[in-house]
Order: structure tokens, then sequence, then C-alpha cells
């Protein structure tokens, strides 16, 4: 288990699966032959290996994995997703709020994130939470 707060935890996922949902559909474009995709969702807890794929010193703790098969990001893109207002949706379709929202609740519960993306292949944040240590024992 860990310890957190449900309602920024659910905001937080819901970020996310209105950021894939939109990589799968509108960011393709017009042609609606070309929406949709797999949005897939995995919760693990780890070990060892958490220390190597985020690069932090830990016992373990639960990495959630939200990944899609949407339109991807360049590194370009990948380096700016987290700044205030930045958004690559049409006018209309997103604040550029999001993700910043996202990283503040990971920040915000003690965790770490790692974006993994490619252009036309799509994308899979992963997010360590640590675990509750009193609810463990």
């Amino acid at each position: 288990k860990i310890k957190g707060d449900s309602i920024s935890l659910e905001q937080m996922l819901l970020n996310l699966f209105i950021n894939a949902s939109h990589a799968m559909t509108i960011m393709r474009g017009d042609d609606k032959s070309l929406w949709g995709g797999t949005l897939t969702i995995t919760l693990d807890y780890k070990k060892a290996d958490v220390v190597s794929e985020f690069g932090i010193q830990t016992d373990g703790g639960c990495v959630l994995s939200v990944a899609d098969t949407g339109v991807g990001m360049s590194d370009e893109i990948k380096q700016k997703i987290f700044n205030p207002f930045f958004s690559t949706k049409n006018k209309g379709n997103g604040t550029g709020l999001g993700l910043l929202m996202v990283q503040n609740i990971v920040n915000g519960h003690g965790g770490f994130l790692k974006v993994i993306s490619q252009p036309g292949v799509g994308s899979e944040f992963k997010i360590y939470l640590p675990i509750d240590e009193e609810e463990s024992k």
C-alpha cells in the first residue's frame, strides 16, 4: 500500500488517461479511420530494479505504468511537457496544465516520474510511488 491522497491520485490518473485518449484520437487528425489504439495500465510492486529504472535509492515501491499507442513525442517535445501552458493540442483541446499537475501530484507523494515515448509508436508514463512503511508492517 502507498500513503496518498485518493482524490489527487485520481486526478493524476484522469489527466494521464485523457492525454492518452487524445494521443490516440484527436491528435491523429481529422481522418477518423486513423483513430484508435490501446491503453495499457499496470501496477507492480518492485524491489531492486526500482533503483536502476528511476535512479533512486530505495528498498522498493509501487510502479504504475500508463502506456498508449498514440502519436508519441519527440525528445524535443518530451523536454517541454511539464512546462506550464505547453500543449501540442489544437486550441480548445487542452490547457497545457494536465501533465504539470501529474508531476506535482507525483512529487507531492514522494514519487518519481519517467516518460518513454517515440513518435508514431506511443508514450508510457511510469510513476514510482513509495510504499507506506506503517501499512507494510
